[in-house]
Parts: C-alpha cells; structure tokens; sequence
C-alpha cells in the first residue's frame, strides 16, 4: 500500500494536489469478445439455451457464467451484470402457453393491412376487470425486527369493471355488480356509439358475453350469413348502406396481451395494493378513484406493432 504523499502540495499545483493518479480497476475476468457474446446471451431467454427457466436470475447467470466460461462471480456482482447487460428488474406479463404464435402474426398483419381502413372510422379497444371485496397484499418494506401486520377483509361481493380505450386516447368506463351476460354485451355496444359516434370499429374478446349469433345479429342485421356463420368468426361488419355503421373485431383466443386495455388493469392493480376495502361501496369508491390514475395507451402499438 503506498504511503500518503503529503509533499504533492509542494510539488503539485493545488488544485490538483488533493486527486490519486488514475488507477486501472481490476481486470475483468472474461475477455472483450467473451464479454460481447455472454452479454448477447442475457438477451435471449434461457430456454433458447437449453435451461427450464424462462427468465434470468443472478444465480442462474452465476451458473451460466461458470459452465460457459469457468468464471466465478458473487451474486451482487451477478446483479451489477444484469444491469450492465441492459436487463432490468421486473414481473413478465403472464401468456398462455397455448397461445398460438402463427395466429397472432396473421392478426397483427391483418389490422396493419387493414389500419387506413379501420381509422376512417374510430376504433375501440374493450376489456373486462373483475375486482372482488378484500385488501391485496404485497411484499413492502418495514422496519428491521418489527412484526408488520395489515389490516384485511374478503368477500364474495365483486364489481366487474368495462373499459375503453379508442385510438386517440380517448376512454370509457362501466361497471356492474352482476355476472356480464350477452344483454351486457350488446348494451355496452350502444353505450359505445352514443359515446364515441355511429361510426365505430370495436375490438372485443371472445367471452361468451360477446362472441354470440346475438350479438353479431345485432352489428350485421343478418343472423345466420357467410360473415357471422361460422365457428372462427374474426370480424362483424354492419350493414354500411343502412343504419349499421359499427364494426366488431375480435382478437385471438389466448392472447390478451394483444389488448391495450390490459395494461389499464395492471395500473388499476397497482392502485389497490395494500388498500383496506371492507366493502362494496368502498370497493366501487376506490375503483373510481384508482380509474384517474391510469393513463390510456396506444392501441395501435398493442394491435400492431
């Protein structure tokens, strides 16, 4: 260790006495090109690496770094990585396994072939969130040694909420306490046009409460046609030379990550955390108020990115 140079002020100008001269860090234990490639890895999920985890940890990159490598590295080092690589910490949005990746291409470019199309009108996005009496519980933080408790409550009352978001940001929001059914469905669609205008493309799920002959009688005014009559119906389209000018479009089964409105949910979620919520009435207070909180997304980057 060297001694401290208390001369530097005689031989040294002052404003430069005080520093250490530049000292090399100590050197990384993978090389620059090894560095690049394992940083690459990071990027990809580790499945496509032959592992049965579907995201990275610090004690799986730990692992990685000494099969691939035989380097060692601490956890908190493992972190610094992660960080360094470009990965940040956060909860992956769930997707169904049996999702099918070929369908949601084909929608993703259907709505881009068909988007000058769609926009000559205004377009909807809808989704349906069902939040039940009770205080959601999460991990906080509280102080060392202490023995944390929350006050909470659950019930079986529930309030099904319908949200809107259009393609200029523009939204609506209703909700029931009763179990949505088709006559909920078809309302919702008139509530939209009275709302937003006649001239309306609506994209919606295929709960039963939407995907119905019922309904697509109600958009087309035909109950039993080639557009509505069959088993994998995609789009409804109204009768344009009469009194139907409403759309109706729905996304793929399993692939609720196509919908901007889903992120509106996940906002909504947030608002809840460790809120008491001893009943209905301060359920349906708490949603109104948790509805101000969120901003509306982009629909087209969701529909077709």
């Amino acid at each position: 260790m060297n001694e401290p140079r208390l001369d530097r002020f005689a031989e040294e100008p002052i404003e430069q006495a005080p520093y250490d001269d530049p000292r090399p860090g100590r050197p990384s234990k993978l090389n620059e090109n090894e560095r690049k490639q394992f940083f690459e890895q990071l990027h990809q999920s580790p499945t496509e690496l032959g592992y049965d985890q579907q995201a990275w940890s610090p004690k799986l990159l730990l692992h990685h770094v000494k099969e691939e490598y035989g380097v060692e590295y601490s956890e908190g080092h493992a972190r610094k990585l992660l960080g360094k690589a470009g990965l940040s910490c956060r909860t992956a949005r769930p997707r169904n396994h049996e999702a099918d990746p070929e369908q949601e291409a084909e929608f993703q470019q259907m709505v881009e072939k068909k988007r000058p199309k769609l926009t000559e009108k205004t377009v909807v996005v809808v989704d349906q969130f069902t939040k039940r009496v009770g205080t959601v519980q999460r991990r906080s933080w509280y102080p060392i040694g202490s023995n944390p408790t929350i006050e909470t409550s659950n019930s079986w009352d529930k309030v099904t909420v319908l949200g809107t978001v259009t393609d200029d940001g523009d939204s609506f929001y209703c909700w029931t306490e009763e179990n949505l059914t088709l006559k909920q469905g078809i309302w919702l669609l008139g509530a939209l046009q009275e709302r937003f205008g006649e001239e309306l493309v609506v994209f919606l799920d295929r709960a039963g409460y939407f995907y119905s002959r019922d309904l697509w009688e109600h958009v087309s005014g035909e109950r039993t046609t080639e557009t509505v009559g069959d088993s994998s119906v995609a789009c409804v389209h109204g009768d344009e030379e009469g009194e139907k000018h409403l759309d109706v479009w729905y996304f793929p089964p399993k692939l609720p990550e196509l919908n901007a409105v889903e992120g509106c949910w996940d906002r909504l979620n947030e608002w809840f955390k460790h809120r008491l919520i001893p009943d209905l009435s301060s359920l349906k207070e708490q949603i109104q108020r948790g509805l101000h909180t969120v901003d509306e997304p982009n629909i087209w980057n969701y529909l077709c990115p």
